[in-house]
């Protein structure tokens, strides 16, 4: 077994091939990327959420700015992923300004229809974006496919509402119009 859920009285551990992950504080556990290359999607214990400490063995990943948390679903063909983007404001160097690329970010992954998206929240003040959606996890591919494929999609949502602003999709000045 790849992957063992250990509990004693109140702590849970997670151990994979041997080895035990780290828990954050906010609850997920550091699942490190060379370890994810042995896992398919089913070793993963539903309901226990992972983020990948560092990157995939192929050097893809996440932005450091983006938490992506995903845990597998009760339905074993699916993955339940949440993603905050997060920025600081006071550094935010970007050409447009912050809560207008957020708006349009926000206005793309909503209006996704390949995205069962099931929460989401914009707090522009702040420069953070969340939502939630499903992502397959069936068909056969191990992990590490399935989370490169995720890389792709949450990096094309930040890259389609970029773009939104470069071609002038309605935003600016702080209003959608």
């Amino acid at each position: 077994m790849f992957v063992e859920v250990r509990q004693e009285r109140e702590h849970v551990s997670i151990h994979v091939m041997g080895e035990e992950l780290v828990r954050h504080p906010d609850g997920f556990f550091l699942l490190p990327g060379r370890l994810v290359a042995a896992l398919e999607p089913a070793d993963l214990p539903a309901d226990i959420r992972f983020v990948m400490e560092d990157r995939l063995p192929s050097g893809r990943g996440f932005y450091r700015e983006d938490r992506v948390v995903f845990q597998r679903d009760r339905d074993p063909a699916r993955l339940v992923v949440e993603v905050t983007s997060q920025y600081d404001p006071q550094a935010w160097d970007g050409f447009f300004p912050l809560p207008d690329t957020l708006r349009a970010r926000q206005s793309v992954v909503v209006g996704r229809q390949d995205l069962q998206v099931t929460a989401h929240e914009l707090d522009a003040a702040a420069g953070m974006l969340y939502y939630r959606f499903y992502w397959p996890a069936g068909g056969g591919r191990d992990l590490e496919c399935v989370l490169d494929s995720l890389c792709d999609t949450v990096c094309g949502l930040e890259a389609e509402g970029n773009a939104r602003l470069w071609y002038g999709a309605g935003w600016g000045s702080g209003e959608t119009q």
